[in-house]
């Protein structure tokens, strides 16, 4: 839902869609931008109007070539059980979020309800980056992330398998293939928490 508070049309660059796009059930490709552009057309509307369409369909920010900045409010509406393909709420600062009301907190998905079935954000005192980084992966492990491919949403069953390899070889008693594979998946764990650090101090 877009609902402008400024004017929406093609010189101030309203938001914009491919009309059946919905219906694709993909995400764009690196090569559907030009056949985007050539088929698609723009959200128009003045200040007070509201712009609903279908998540699924293919939509994109226009280029504002006037004077006048172009703002909106906007909202997505989920089912409880969905994850969001980005989560919003982590894009507004600690310090921001910390003094925000509790009610403001939950409709924002800073509380324990979120999408990502936790918080690091809205937490009292300094700032934790190791915390919410091991958070962050355990969802990751734990409940993975959606995708549009359903042989990937298997794939934190292999990683937890990754995880358990190890000790399933120590068990084994193979200490020596155990200690190789230890030693890469440390190496991929270390990565991937080098990874969500670096997004996280961004």
């Amino acid at each position: 839902m877009v609902f402008m508070l400024s004017p929406f049309n093609k010189r101030t660059g309203g938001t914009m869609l491919e009309p059946g796009s919905h219906r694709n059930h993909t995400m764009p490709g690196v090569h559907d931008g030009e056949a985007f552009v050539e088929r698609a057309v723009a959200i128009n509307g003045q200040p007070g109007d509201l712009g609903v369409f279908y998540g699924h369909a293919w939509h994109s920010k226009g280029l504002n070539v006037g004077r006048i900045p172009r703002r909106s409010l906007q909202a997505s509406v989920y089912p409880y059980f969905i994850k969001q393909l980005q989560s919003c709420g982590y894009t507004i600062s600690n310090r921001v979020a910390r003094t925000l009301p509790r009610h403001m907190q939950n409709r924002l998905g800073l509380t324990g309800y979120t999408s990502f079935k936790h918080t690091g954000q809205s937490d009292k005192g300094p700032h934790r980056p190791l915390q919410v980084a091991a958070l962050m992966l355990w969802d990751a492990l734990r409940y993975g992330y959606p995708t549009r491919r359903p042989g990937l949403q298997l794939s934190r069953w292999c990683a937890l398998s990754l995880l358990a390899a190890p000790l399933l070889l120590l068990l084994g008693r193979r200490c020596g293939e155990a200690l190789k594979l230890l030693l890469a998946v440390s190496a991929g764990l270390l990565l991937g928490f080098s990874l969500i650090l670096e997004k996280f101090q961004m």
